[in-house]
């Protein structure tokens, strides 16, 4: 289909794709090093590439937007069978490798640091009514190297600050572990729907006000359980169900019997959230949302809302919970570590 459709072009336009999309499909096959994935090259080149004016009154941005990313996506990936080999590109390709290969060797002293294609965002201290920094976040800059060019602005230590993803409006938010990649963080906004995107944003803060989630090492891999509410994103009533957490996975039994499972999740394919989004009443403070990574949060007739909804009655059994889950997600290194300087 891509095919015949791209043969269509005029030949200055099929040359300039192929190109591109070469390109493209060349830096994606190094995204072991680079971490431009297919998935993060079409969210950035999508609307680029597939730009075009919609003459629908009232145009549907959000759907369009998407359908870029997904054909991007598809003929970046698809290259090598959409368009005819050529074995001067391959020849090409080769000679770049050597020489991306020769630079990762050499010395660091000698190269200079390319920083002209670095995105550039805003990260704020405490909330969004605080003093703000723009900060370049290259694919594989951490939040760990975050907080240590902005700790000082809080007078703390870099292993006594977190920083933080706020979305929906601040009603959800979670603190990044320090090992994680910004830029993957804030490329998966890019597949939600405009209204879940448009004002989210990063903040540094102090780890203290995550200290009932990590301090305590005795809760160290054990399993919890107990009957809590829950909603999945097609629901707007929550019911009460039996959950347990156990051998790093969140399960939901119909009953106190355990004998049949409804749902189970593994804790390293979701991501979850403090708080819930405000069409959501679950008449408790104490509660998490969650998504799975393994699909883009998306809304619809059926699936109205954001993600899956717990709730606890009170915020010592959440965070008993919560605590649980952290440390089997991350059980070497939950706290980021200090930095320490040379004597």
């Amino acid at each position: 289909m891509y095919r015949a459709a791209l043969d269509m072009l005029p030949k200055v336009s099929y040359n300039t794709a192929r190109k591109v999309f070469g390109h493209l499909h060349f830096i994606s096959s190094q995204s072991e090093k680079n971490k431009m994935t297919v998935e993060n090259l079409a969210a950035i080149w999508g609307p680029t590439l597939l730009h075009y004016e919609d003459k629908d009154p009232i145009p549907n941005v959000n759907h369009n937007h998407k359908l870029d990313t997904e054909v991007v996506s598809q003929v970046i990936s698809l290259y090598r069978y959409i368009f005819p080999e050529d074995p001067g590109e391959i020849e090409k390709e080769k000679m770049m490798l050597q020489v991306l290969e020769s630079h990762s060797i050499s010395m660091q002293g000698k190269v200079a640091k390319k920083t002209a294609g670095d995105l550039r965002i805003w990260i704020f201290l405490h909330n969004k009514d605080g003093k703000s920094f723009n900060v370049s976040i290259e694919p594989t800059k951490t939040a760990y190297e975050i907080c240590k060019g902005l700790c000082s602005h809080l007078k703390l230590g870099v292993h006594e600050t977190v920083l933080e993803e706020v979305i929906l409006n601040d009603k959800l938010i979670r603190p990044l572990h320090h090992e994680e990649k910004v830029l993957d963080v804030v490329l998966k906004w890019s597949y939600w729907d405009e209204q879940d995107r448009k004002d989210n944003y990063l903040t540094i803060a102090p780890l203290s006000k995550y200290w009932e989630y990590i301090s305590d090492n005795s809760r160290l891999f054990s399993p919890v359980s107990g009957e809590l509410k829950f909603a999945d994103n097609k629901s707007r009533l929550f019911r009460q169900y039996t959950f347990q957490f156990s051998q790093g996975k969140i399960t939901c039994f119909k009953d106190k019997s355990g004998e049949q499972m409804l749902h189970q999740w593994n804790i390293e394919d979701i991501i979850c959230y403090l708080g819930h989004e405000t069409k959501r009443s679950p008449h408790s403070r104490w509660t998490m949302t969650f998504i799975e990574t393994k699909t883009h949060p998306t809304r619809s007739k059926s699936t109205p809302y954001f993600g899956h909804v717990l709730v606890w009655n009170d915020a010592a059994t959440r965070a008993n919970w919560l605590s649980s889950m952290l440390r089997a997600r991350y059980p070497n290194n939950l706290a980021p570590p200090p930095n320490l300087l040379p004597i």
